[in-house]
């Protein structure tokens, strides 16, 4: 129960590299968190609340080696 951040690590350090999410419960009221590291966007921006709103759904993040995350 409760909201939940998921820290992504740094883009930098894991070039070309994806990183698998689904959301296995029903979050309710509750807001799950993609939040970067330091400079780091993810799809443009420092965090994101709507990629994981809905219980089963998944989504994969893949860093371009330099300072972003993209959600596929």
């Amino acid at each position: 129960g409760g909201d939940v951040t998921i820290n992504i690590p740094d883009a930098a350090t894991y070039p070309g590299r994806e990183i698998k999410l689904k959301l296995t419960e029903n979050s309710n009221a509750n807001t799950v968190t993609l939040q970067c590291q330091g400079a780091d966007t993810i799809d443009g921006a420092a965090s994101n609340t709507t990629a994981l709103d809905t219980q089963y759904e998944a989504i994969s993040v893949v860093s371009d080696g330099g300072t972003n995350w993209f959600i596929f």
